[in-house]
């Protein structure tokens, strides 16, 4: 198999998986998880976002992070869990 091919077949699971990534996306800018609603997971897409240069998504997840912040200025496992480390870091 060729290099050519290799990246050639990156490149289009990559943009499959931005596609499906894309379309999972909620209104709100954020994710839903198996349990609830995360935000870690909804963090760490904000940051691959940014990278990707699609702002204007990453501001969605951004406002849905800030709405979502504990009274301690922390983050949870869910929307409804106490802060803690990890997930606040």
């Amino acid at each position: 198999m060729s290099t050519r091919v290799e990246h050639e077949q990156i490149t289009d699971a990559l943009t499959a998986s931005r596609k499906r990534l894309l379309a999972e996306l909620r209104p709100e800018g954020r994710w839903v998880g198996e349990l609830s609603s995360s935000a870690l997971a909804t963090a760490v897409a904000v940051f691959a976002l940014k990278q990707a240069g699609r702002d204007d998504l990453a501001e969605r997840g951004n406002l849905w992070l800030k709405s979502h912040r504990n009274v301690d200025g922390g983050w949870g496992d869910s929307p409804e869990s106490p802060s803690n480390f990890t997930t606040t870091l």
